[in-house]
């Protein structure tokens, strides 16, 4: 839900940006510098929206990493359990009431059982998480035509310099 609600704000925020590269054209009524200014903000907010898209996909690593971590403690448990149960019929075989065993198995099907939900609550998210990828594959593509654009935007600040150095246009101001 928070990843749907993001990608719809990343996307509107896209938009926006491509709207702005789209309806931007100089006029002769801005000065050199205030054409200089009117880039540069530009420049600035989409370098701005790329970190935050930045930020969002580390955020979505580390709760994976987490998710990892707790696979591996639930794994290491069970392994316990296992152990337990094979030192427990390798020490005392037959010697233990069955009550013992029952115990030991009972605590074991209680923990593959809450894997098994943990597990299937993974596949959920995999797939939720699948659909948000195929969103950032767009994203990316979009990023690198946004990157094109601030380049573009660069060098139409190159130019305006080079213009007023030049002579061409009086001054900035």
């Amino acid at each position: 839900m928070k990843d749907k609600k993001r990608a719809r704000e990343l996307d509107k925020i896209r938009q926006d940006q491509r709207q702005q590269y789209q309806s931007w054209q100089p006029t002769s009524s801005l000065t050199p510098l205030d054409q200089l200014r009117q880039k540069l903000a530009v420049l600035e907010q989409d370098v701005r929206q790329q970190h935050l898209d930045t930020d969002a996909v580390l955020q979505d690593t580390f709760s994976q990493v987490t998710t990892g971590l707790a696979d591996s403690q639930s794994t290491a448990q069970l392994e316990q359990m296992c152990q337990a149960l094979t030192g427990l019929i390798q020490e005392q075989g037959l010697q233990v009431s069955g009550q013992q065993y029952e115990q030991v198995l009972s605590e074991l099907d209680k923990a593959i059982s809450k894997q098994i939900q943990t597990s299937t609550s993974q596949v959920v998210q995999s797939l939720q998480q699948t659909v948000t990828a195929l969103a950032q594959s767009n994203a990316a593509l979009l990023d690198c035509q946004n990157y094109n654009q601030m380049l573009q935007n660069v060098y139409q600040m190159q130019l305006l310099l080079a213009n007023w150095e030049s002579g061409s246009e009086s001054k900035l101001n």
